[in-house]
């Protein structure tokens, strides 16, 4: 068994594993089809004016995920720690988030949706957050509480937030931010499909 394991690379690993245990890759997905890290992307950085570089529509008739190969190297450094634990999306001060560069869109959601939002990072500890925003340009602190809804999946390696909407459409900042400076390529899929 270890001679096997010799012959095989750890990529080759997590494939064979992925395909073993189908499961794996939703909890795992970049094991199955990891992120190209030494691959160059363009960041579209957020300025005071203009906090996302697309925006995004997410429905219930949408059949195929949308899938967005980013970079948050070379991103803004707009959002932090103070605002994070303000909005509740936080449990605490982490003093991870306040020198990290951000990749953000803004993505409409219509009525009786639900939206998952996952994230695959093996490059760099990168973390996704969905803030219930409509305006064009980056939330700052003394914004933190106008929104009584933000998610963010804060633990090591890939994650994944969930948001949803009833009678009413909603729009939301949605984005990646890294831990302790860290910076990175990532994917994140959004699936959209109806709540109600």
């Amino acid at each position: 068994m270890i001679t096997l394991i010799l012959l095989l690379g750890c990529e080759d690993m997590r494939k064979a594993a992925t395909i073993a245990v189908p499961t794996i890759e939703d909890y795992k997905p970049s094991w199955a089809r990891p992120v190209a890290c030494d691959e160059n992307r363009v960041a579209v950085p957020a300025t005071k004016k203009r906090a996302f570089s697309d925006r995004l529509s997410c429905d219930i008739n949408q059949k195929e995920p949308i899938t967005i190969e980013g970079t948050t190297k070379g991103g803004a450094k707009l959002m932090g720690d103070g605002f994070y634990q303000k909005a509740a999306c936080t449990p605490q001060r982490t003093n991870f988030y306040r020198n990290s560069p951000e990749a953000m869109y803004q993505l409409h959601v219509a009525p009786n949706t639900l939206v998952e939002i996952r994230l695959d990072s093996n490059c760099a500890d990168l973390d996704p957050f969905a803030y219930r925003w409509e305006r064009t340009s980056p939330p700052t602190e003394k914004h933190a509480r106008v929104s009584d809804e933000c998610e963010m999946d804060i633990h090591q390696g890939d994650g994944k937030v969930v948001v949803t909407t009833v009678a009413n459409e909603q729009t939301y900042l949605i984005g990646v931010d890294g831990k302790d400076g860290a910076e990175g390529n990532f994917r994140m899929t959004i699936v959209c499909r109806s709540y109600r």
